[in-house]
């Protein structure tokens, strides 16, 4: 599955550490270092650069046509504010890889409890379950007298439950989340150019957790195609997540 994103669209995406195999055709002022017996890239201004230090600068240049993995330990107290997003620059065609297992999901911000845990009366309170309205009645429009079909609850479906077995938004108690929550974390930035997401494992359900991104965050896009000639690819099975 292909699917484009274009101008300032942000779906999700996935930053990367270090790149290995770059050409230096493509990598201007490039300043070439030897690590662990692989070439790597010292970033160059406006250059396509993996693990930013703020979505733009102070990452490892990457050659178009070359690719970056996430990170292997995206964390939310580390990852805040860009930290170790991928920069798509010049042009350049790059693409983004890795596995979003090891992504860190954060802290939500709450706990939740049943209604009864935190008022014991409510266990013995019964209440009235309808259920969704899937069953369609026919009738007519004594305006219109055209026949209209009205949206009614299924009687089937309709039945009890004790309230303190009720699990709602009200029934969540916030906690302080010591930094671990992620704010403006950022995956990837694409401007001019393309930025082509394939994450995960392609042979598995879509559902499956190698497909999955979890992730307590707030003021972030994951993906970010900003202004003119600047394109998000997804060749990876579609993703869900939290």
């Amino acid at each position: 599955m292909s699917v484009k994103h274009n101008s300032t669209n942000p779906p999700f995406l996935s930053v990367g550490g270090l790149i290995s195999g770059a050409k230096l055709s493509k990598v201007a002022a490039g300043v070439i270092m030897a690590c662990s017996g692989v070439l790597y890239f010292a970033n160059a201004a406006n250059a396509s650069s993996c693990n930013t230090s703020n979505g733009i600068d102070g990452g490892i240049a990457v050659a178009d046509g070359g690719s970056c993995s996430i990170t292997n330990m995206f964390d939310p107290k580390t990852n805040d504010h860009k930290v170790g997003a991928l920069y798509v620059n010049n042009g350049d065609k790059i693409t983004l890889t890795g596995d979003v297992t090891t992504i860190a999901l954060g802290d939500p911000g709450y706990i939740s409890f049943k209604l009864g845990d935190l008022v014991a009366g409510t266990n013995s309170e019964e209440h009235l379950v309808l259920g969704d309205k899937t069953n369609g009645v026919t009738t007519k429009d004594e305006i219109t007298g055209a026949n209209i079909i009205v949206a009614t609850y299924y009687s089937d479906q309709i039945g009890s439950s004790m309230w303190g077995a009720s699990d709602y938004w009200f029934t969540a108690i916030p906690h302080n989340v010591n930094g671990e929550q992620y704010l403006n974390t950022r995956f990837a930035t694409v401007e001019n150019g393309t930025l082509v997401v394939n994450l995960g494992n392609s042979s598995v359900e879509s559902t499956h957790k190698e497909n999955t991104i979890k992730m307590a965050a707030k003021e972030s896009f994951l993906t970010v195609a900003k202004g003119p000639g600047s394109t998000v690819e997804w060749t990876s099975k579609k993703f869900s997540g939290v």
